[in-house]
């Protein structure tokens, strides 16, 4: 055995003697570390797939730069700043006529080779054919295609000129079905009136800020591309949707910055709170177990802070043995994350990138584990110093002040006599007890609420799914020039969608938004005034001596038969379409807040069967920018329409055919029959005023269930061309709701990687605590014996400990799961992500469970050796 010749050699001495609580203890950090470099592993990741699924789908370029010379463009070419640069120019535009009431415009570009390869290429997606490489071709999108009938190999003139069609794309991006829009090859030795470029710049970081610079030397203004002037105006667009993926500030009208940061950095956080609390577990028992020793270093001269400097060294080679490894697992089961988990639940519906090392995590880590380690040392250090040398040498780590002797009547009822006593013990050493059970309660019902989230959200989602037919059109009829008759107009297309035979059954209905006071009624007791500071409004108020409700969100929505039967056996109403005669009217219920953990959905009126309700609507133009509530009260009351309706019942507004697209909970939704609207077909077809019908249709929506045996792709490819052809947007309902699943399952994947780790790393920690815990009460132990207790009673009690520390934190945590779920699902259920409450039991019970298993081995592991031991042995404990 070497001399120890220096203090600094003792720390070499330990490491070698304890090998094994040393082991432990660097193997909770190993996985502490692990658990950091995963978590910002995964970060890193999804901002990745976020990115790349913004380039996908708006583009690889950072802004546009539109209206300058060529001049300029040289200047841009040549700045170092500026990394990717193409250019393009919109050299025709023109409107052509599409059927009797309808037009189109027409655009043709010419753009270079790297828009076309690099800038643009994510949201050009060639169907067939070739991209343009001379003068004279185009390719066309497909909704020209159709609409102007012409197919590869044929021409088309356009200014003048003509143009022959060598390739057919589609642009799923902008669904927008008033523009036709064409590509040809850009000429460098073209003179283009207008040029517009499309570029990147070199830096990862404030984006923003270097594209304003070169812009405003330039004189080119910054807007929104929604107030963009159009061909010739000098102005530059973001790429908004890529940079708040980037994490970009400031990016101008209409985007919050980015708060991915914020949950990186409270995510970070919970961890390292969490994993201080369990490493300061294992360092403190640790240098509690060598009290004793260090009193002896102080006896002989050590000064107190050569004894912390000890534990600091000991600190830094803790550190340095737990974070090379750690990283390097921790990489090991980031590549296994990227590369087999994640790509085998997210390739289908996603993008997914490549396994790359995150060097900015690596540092983070490191950063975090030293923070991790101080934090957990400190205080242990500190003590150490506090500790008479004479105390510690005579009660060595069985130093105890003032400890308060605790009953627990529930204990000792469930557990008996040796259950109370085990419950003594482990308060005996409170701090302690409270740590562990801290931190086995924040695990363990962190695991419940997350798993109880899921599940109901994903209930919810297949309850929706089995209520929610194939498709949705959306033909808005607000600005259509010319029809009389909006039920007509519902008439005609549904007799087209049933012409492209893919529908088994279609459910047609009318939305009309108008403002309107309900008279003699009062809003329901939990439902709050909206006033002038909202777009939508909706207030109580009193007029001519009556309880009246004013909104400018009443929505119309008028079904035709099939919706109505369907809407019926949905519901599960006890009433028939002729109960719709006379403005019979159904009213959508609304999700209110009743207090802090009661949220339902309940009526807007207190209306019986068969009441009346009567509505004055404002007969004139809506004008959504006043602000005043009581300037439109009064416009309502001097000009307005009286209709009187029979209240049939209350549905619920998620309950139906498309769900959540159904209603929003803002509106008042008035569901009404084709009855009402040709008995009241002066609203709708009588002007009051030169621009406005009294109810103004917005929109004719159509719900359709596809034939069983049609193939769904080719049903979307003859739903979104005809739908591009009358300009209406269209929705895949079931693909919707199947996408916005898989993202909450890829979601809670990440989740639970995470949370695996967190009770991986904790399970490690609380085991290596409650070991060293026992191994400290060797005295106390072998005076039991000596006293006379049987090693079986002895055995019975210390894994009572474990039992009674398991029961205490499972039933706390039960209870603290509950409590917050039931919160959690009012509120859920108020913004209409669920509509049922459920206690997870499947997870309850594993991570009970889990639980279980790890304070039983922390119990077992230390007391399977005590028959192997001698008392005097224990009652001197040495090393």
């Amino acid at each position: 055995m070497s001399p120890i010749k220096k203090y600094g050699d003792i720390v070499n001495k330990q490491f070698k003697v304890n090998k094994r609580r040393n082991l432990s203890t660097i193997l909770g950090i190993i996985l502490s570390v692990i658990l950091f470099t995963t978590v910002g592993f995964i970060q890193e990741y999804y901002r990745d797939i976020n990115i790349l699924y913004a380039k996908n789908n708006n583009g690889n370029y950072d802004v546009v730069f539109k209206g300058i010379s060529k001049g300029e463009v040289e200047l841009l070419k040549n700045n170092v700043l500026v990394e990717t640069i193409g250019v393009y120019s919109e050299v025709f535009s023109s409107r052509i006529k599409v059927g009797e009431d309808r037009e189109k415009i027409i655009k043709l570009s010419a753009v270079d080779k790297i828009i076309l390869n690099e800038l643009f290429s994510p949201i050009v997606k060639l169907q067939k054919g070739r991209f343009p490489e001379k003068y004279g071709e185009v390719i066309i999108d497909d909704l020209g295609t159709g609409v102007l009938n012409r197919n590869i190999g044929d021409t088309i003139e356009l200014g003048g000129k003509e143009y022959k069609v060598v390739g057919i794309y589609t642009n799923d991006t902008f669904l927008n079905t008033y523009e036709i829009n064409m590509i040809t090859y850009f000429d460098e030795k073209s003179n283009y009136e207008n040029i517009n470029t499309a570029f990147t710049v070199k830096t990862e970081k404030d984006k923003t800020s270097i594209i304003r610079d070169i812009a405003n030397n330039l004189g080119i203004k910054e807007v929104n591309e929604s107030k963009s002037k159009g061909t010739g105006s000098k102005e530059f667009i973001f790429n908004k949707v890529l940079f708040y993926h980037y994490g970009e500030k400031n990016i101008g009208e209409g985007y919050l910055e980015n708060d991915s940061k914020n949950t990186e950095v409270i995510l970070y956080g919970i961890i390292l709170v969490l994993t201080t609390f369990l490493t300061y577990g294992s360092i403190n028992v640790s240098i509690k177990e060598r009290v004793e020793q260090f009193s002896i270093l102080r006896c002989i001269g050590a000064r107190k802070s050569k004894i912390r400097k000890l534990l600091i060294k000991e600190s830094l080679f803790l550190a340095i043995f737990s974070l090379v490894p750690g990283i390097i697992i921790g990489q090991i089961f980031s590549y296994g994350i990227s590369n087999i988990l994640f790509k085998q639940i997210v390739e289908s519906t996603v993008y997914t990138v490549q396994y790359k090392i995150y060097f900015n995590v690596i540092l983070i880590t490191v950063v975090l584990t030293i923070i991790n380690i101080f934090l957990a040392t400190i205080i242990p250090i500190i003590n150490i110093g506090t500790i008479s040398p004479i105390e510690g040498i005579t009660n060595g780590r069985a130093i105890k002040k003032n400890i308060k002797g605790r009953k627990s009547k529930i204990i000792k009822g469930l557990f008996g006599y040796n259950g109370e006593l085990a419950y003594k013990n482990i308060r005996a050493n409170n701090r302690n007890f409270i740590i562990t059970t801290l931190t086995s309660i924040i695990i363990l019902s962190t695991f419940i609420v997350f798993t109880g989230y899921k599940n109901n959200i994903l209930n919810s989602f297949e309850r929706e799914n089995n209520i929610i037919k194939d498709f949705s059109i959306d033909i808005s009829v607000k600005y259509a020039k010319k029809y009389n008759d909006a039920y007509e107009e519902l008439d005609k297309y549904k007799g087209e969608i049933e012409d492209l035979q893919i529908s088994e059954k279609i459910y047609g209905r009318i939305s009309s938004l108008v403002s309107g006071i309900f008279k003699n009624i009062s809003l329901n007791k939990y439902i709050k005034d909206r006033d002038n500071q909202y777009y939508i409004k909706e207030k109580s108020i009193n007029q001519d001596g009556e309880q009246c409700v004013y909104s400018n969100g009443i929505n119309f929505i008028i079904m035709d038969d099939e919706a109505l039967k369907e809407l019926i056996t949905v519901q599960n109403l006890d009433i028939t379409l002729e109960d719709f005669k006379e403005n019979g009217v159904l009213i959508a219920d609304r999700a209110v807040v009743k207090n802090l953990v009661n949220v339902a959905r309940e009526p807007i009126f207190s209306l019986e069967k068969g009441d009346k309700l009567n509505l004055e609507l404002k007969a004139g133009k809506d004008d959504w920018s006043q602000k005043d509530v009581q300037k439109e009260i009064e416009d309502i009351r001097q000009n307005n329409r009286e209709i009187s309706f029979k209240y049939l019942d209350s549905i619920n507004g998620e309950k139906i055919f498309d769900s959540k697209r159904y209603g929003s909970d803002n509106y008042i939704n008035l569901v009404v029959s084709k009855d009402f609207y040709y008995e009241n077909l002066d609203l709708f077809t009588g002007y009051n005023n030169k621009e406005n019908k009294i109810i103004d249709p917005n929109s004719i929506i159509f719900v359709l269930e596809l034939k069983p045996n049609i193939d769904r792709n080719v049903a979307t490819e003859i739903l979104q061309s005809y739908s591009r052809k009358i300009e209406a947007t269209y929705l895949d309902n079931k693909l919707s709701n199947v996408r916005t699943k898989n993202q909450l399952i890829i979601s809670s994947s990440y989740m639970y990687v995470v949370l695996s780790l967190i009770i991986i790393t904790g399970g490690i920690n609380l085991i290596n605590n409650k070991n060293i815990n026992i191994k400290l009460r060797g005295k106390e132990i072998g005076t039991l014996l000596a006293l006379g207790i049987n090693k079986k009673r002895l055995k019975k009690i210390l894994m009572l400990e474990g039992i009674v520390q398991w029961f205490i934190a499972s039933a706390s945590s039960i209870i603290l799961s509950y409590a917050v779920l039931s919160v959690l699902y009012k509120v859920l259920m108020y913004s209409t992500e669920i509509i049922t409450n459920r206690m997870p039991i499947g997870a309850t019970i594993l991570g009970c469970s889990v639980l279980f298993i790890i304070n039983i081995l922390g119990v077992y592991l230390p007391i399977r050796k005590l028959k192997y031991t001698d008392t005097m042995g224990l009652i001197r404990n040495k090393e």
